[in-house]
């Protein structure tokens, strides 16, 4: 029943889309618009998911605005 319920939800959150595996316990993480195609990570639970989402756009926000402070070398910076 609960599986029935459960079978191809999506999530998309920032811009990334977070998509529940029917077939199995764990949730797929996909690129941000339009790589939505290339998964990128999964995870056992679907707030996990936006964990990770968020530690990501965390870290691209950082080198946005400080990238000396990513250790990031000045030729990846635009």
């Amino acid at each position: 029943m609960l599986q029935c319920l459960t079978e191809g939800k999506r999530i998309y959150y920032r811009g990334y889309r977070i998509q529940h595996n029917s077939n199995a316990l764990f949730w797929s993480i996909f690129g941000p618009h339009p790589n939505r195609e290339q998964e990128l990570a999964i995870s056992r639970t679907s707030l996990d998911a936006m964990r990770w989402v968020d530690q990501q756009t965390q870290f691209f926000r950082s080198i946005k605005t400080n990238p000396t402070s990513c250790g990031l070398s000045p030729a990846l910076v635009n």
